[in-house]
């Protein structure tokens, strides 16, 4: 059995929210600058002129600039439309079989056969009920074995 907690904080829900994210983000993102570069090479050598790749080129910064800006809207958003969670206490207790997730107002259970899927970060696990549900466990606040622990479930999904 092993043991956790972890503090949801603004920092951390941003954390988690940009990993969930990213990959959607910047592969859509990722498609249209291929698309414009290609693009820009066609055009250049149709008018051998470079206001096209330097046109391209402004808008793929833009694009990245309000991909940003965009997201970290949508996060602010989120975290504000959902105060409940707002510095809330998660205590995590690793079971043999489950996992179980005591908050103030709640206690659940999450089988381990019921993990959608776990994602490791530099700095936390996420360990996700579904695709866009999970649980955020800050890595400095779990011991070596627990660490391990975790990296095993994430092998098993």
């Amino acid at each position: 059995m092993y043991k956790t907690e972890t503090k949801y904080t603004y920092e951390e829900f941003k954390k988690y929210e940009n990993e969930m994210y990213k990959k959607k983000v910047f592969k859509g993102i990722g498609d249209l600058v291929v698309i414009l570069v290609l693009m820009s090479i066609f055009l250049y050598y149709l008018s051998k002129n470079l206001t096209y790749p330097i046109g391209m080129l402004v808008i793929i910064c833009t694009l990245f600039f309000s991909k940003n800006k965009a997201c970290n809207k949508m996060i602010d958003k989120m975290w504000n439309t959902t105060p409940d969670i707002h510095d809330m206490d998660l205590k995590f207790t690793f079971l043999e079989n489950e996992l179980e997730i005591i908050t103030e107002k709640s206690n659940s259970k999450l089988k381990y056969e019921h993990i959608y899927k776990v994602v490791e970060t530099d700095t936390n696990f996420y360990i996700l009920r579904g695709m866009n549900m999970g649980y955020i466990i800050v890595k400095n606040n779990c011991n070596a074995e627990l660490v391990d622990f975790i990296r095993n479930l994430k092998k098993k999904n």
